[in-house]
């Protein structure tokens, strides 16, 4: 991660403006950062007991994970449309706030849409 900063600095100066290739979604730093998290948490996040209400919480998200999947784009783009994106905040701030709003988000309403007979059962 901190060698997609530098390199998109460097990218930035040489190009004298802005250049966010390193941060594209599929770019080799950001598939080294992910399987960097999953390395993470499958073999020490997962070590940690968490108690009752800890496990309740992670079941849920666990279960809701591949409707976040697809949900997540479109509420990007519809918060985007209303004005709230990782640029109406100063980026250190704006980008884990919106982060953690559109995982929320995309979280309760997949919670709803997965208690939903018809239409749960193909989003688990």
């Amino acid at each position: 991660a901190v060698l997609a900063v530098v390199v998109s600095a460097w990218a930035s100066w040489r190009n004298n403006g802005p250049s966010a290739a390193a941060f594209d979604s599929y770019s080799v730093f950001t598939f080294a950062v992910s399987v960097a998290l999953f390395v993470l948490f499958q073999k020490k996040v997962s070590e940690l007991q968490w108690g009752t209400a800890g496990n309740k919480v992670i079941k849920e998200f666990s279960a809701n994970t591949f409707g976040v999947y697809l949900l997540h784009l479109w509420v990007m783009e519809y918060l985007q449309g209303k004005g709230i994106d990782s640029m109406s905040i100063d980026s250190v701030i704006g980008i884990p706030l919106l982060a953690v709003v559109c995982f929320l988000i995309c979280n309760v309403a997949i919670a709803i849409l997965r208690r939903i007979p018809l239409i749960g059962k193909y989003i688990c």
